[in-house]
């Protein structure tokens, strides 16, 4: 299982622009507001449901440095809150270097890919060679 977050904060900052947001009665202080999205990167988890392999703390500190990124950056933005997280749970199923796919005729028939059947563990160089032979 390959998992991931994804999450929506607000961010705020302080303008100088009455005219643009309207604020006639100068009371309150005009304000921009945008929403960043981040992700984590991807955690394999095995099939077996392992709930310590996911470092919660790890997931937070790889957030809170990529909203320090953005904010250090010199635009004024503060996080006001974080509007929506998402899990991603997806199977994970890593491609195996035995597996022979059959091309579909309608590629095969285009003669513009090389599909080579081998039949030990020297898939470069047999690939290699069947594209400098069907030139």
């Amino acid at each position: 299982m390959r998992v991931h977050f994804l999450a929506e904060a607000n961010f705020v900052r302080l303008t100088d622009d009455d005219a643009v947001h309207g604020y006639d009665d100068k009371t309150t202080q005009p304000t921009s507001h945008i929403r960043g999205y981040f992700h984590t990167c991807p955690v394999h988890v095995s099939a077996v449901y392992e709930p310590q392999l996911l470092d919660f703390s790890a997931i937070i500190t790889e957030f809170n440095n990529t909203v320090d990124q953005f904010t250090c950056r010199g635009s004024g933005y503060m996080m006001t809150g974080v509007a929506k997280l998402t899990v991603v749970m997806v199977p994970f199923c890593p491609f195996s270097g035995s597996s022979y796919i059959p091309m579909p005729h309608r590629i095969a028939n285009k003669h513009a890919i090389v599909n080579v059947k081998n039949l030990h563990d020297d898939v470069f160089q047999v690939g290699h060679i069947e594209c400098v032979v069907s030139r």
